[in-house]
């Protein structure tokens, strides 16, 4: 018997079984293949190397319809349109609905090319398709300033310095009343203390005006809703005899609306003195005048009272050694009708 030499090497080979496997590979990707481009590809295999491209062939719509991409989840106000809130995760494909082409609207969009990158002006709702109407201008920057009209200026309020503000929804106008009522017995009393003529006055005027009265201002004309009441975390700051200071924070509402450029400080003003803030909601009907606006009063003066006879004057008389002040009745205007205060 000859020897064999148990280091000689082998040359490699395939077996029977190796074969086989290889043959069944080649099989699945062929049909894998084919049913990518047939649109039928499960979810699963869709995501696998390979087979990326054939998962996203467009499906071919019903002779007579068109294809028209929907949202495939809720989308926010003033959010930029993006992929995948038309995406569908599960069959990695644009959603789209099959519509009638002969009654589509002029507006609605069907080429998502058109969509993407879009500022929407209001909140949307999955399943629903595009239109024009929906968007803002092309330009917008996404995000809270594309709700500020042009021209105007977004100022964040409290609502609970504004609770008119609650209620309203994005778009909807308003008008801000700022009321600072104002002490007249109060402020009498602190002018007769002064004396002389300008104290008999006071005490001659003395219940003329009321004893109470308030400075109405509008402060606000016009102004638009930009956002909804959000709630954020304001932090602030304790100090503790045996901690030391702290930093907390408290839940607080607040509204995000749009006025005019000459308005921001009047309301900063009225937020400041703490004014008793009220909120006059506009007109949501589309033939209510723009151009209209909420008159303001001031408070009355005793001084100038308006009457049938006119307004009310003081003239200091003197009368030997005496002076004293009288009142006069001016006359009354021509038209005879009495002057607003405002």
């Amino acid at each position: 018997m000859s020897p064999v030499n148990p280091r000689r090497s082998r040359s490699p080979s395939f077996g029977g079984g190796a074969w086989l496997w290889l043959g069944v590979g080649a099989v699945v990707l062929v049909l894998g293949t084919w049913a990518a481009v047939e649109g039928g590809i499960p979810a699963a295999w869709a995501r696998l190397p390979g087979f990326e491209r054939f998962a996203h062939a467009k499906e071919s719509a019903p002779a007579g319809t068109i294809a028209v991409p929907v949202t495939a989840r809720a989308i926010k106000a003033y959010s930029r349109i993006t992929r995948d809130d038309v995406w569908d995760p599960t069959t990695n494909r644009i959603t789209v609905v099959h519509l009638d082409a002969s009654k589509l609207g002029a507006d609605v969009v069907t080429d998502f090319a058109k969509v993407r990158g879009r500022v929407l002006a209001k909140d949307k709702a999955a399943g629903y398709v595009f239109s024009e109407g929906d968007f803002l201008p092309e330009g917008t920057r996404a995000g809270l300033v594309a709700g500020i009209p042009a021209g105007k200026r977004g100022v964040r309020v409290e609502l609970e310095k504004v609770p008119g503000l609650y209620g309203l929804n994005p778009g909807d106008r308003f008008d801000l009343m700022a009321t600072l009522p104002i002490d007249t017995a109060k402020a009498q009393q602190q002018l007769q203390q002064l004396g002389g003529v300008v104290g008999r006055t006071a005490a001659l005027t003395q219940g003329l005006a009321g004893a109470k009265q308030a400075s109405v201002r509008c402060v606000v004309q016009s102004g638009v809703v930009v956002s909804g009441v959000e709630a954020r975390n304001v932090p602030y700051t304790i100090s503790t005899l045996t901690q030391g200071t702290q930093v907390k924070s408290r839940p607080v509402q607040e509204v995000v609306i749009a006025v005019a450029p000459d308005e921001v400080a009047a309301l900063e003003q009225a937020l400041a003195i703490e004014a008793s803030i009220s909120c006059v909601p506009r007109s949501g009907r589309p033939d209510d005048p723009a151009e209209s606006r909420t008159p303001e009063r001031a408070a009355d003066s005793p001084f100038s009272l308006a009457g049938e006879g006119g307004a009310l004057r003081f003239v200091e008389t003197i009368k030997g050694t005496t002076r004293e002040v009288v009142p006069v009745q001016t006359p009354a205007p021509a038209s005879g009708k009495a002057s607003e205060h405002r």
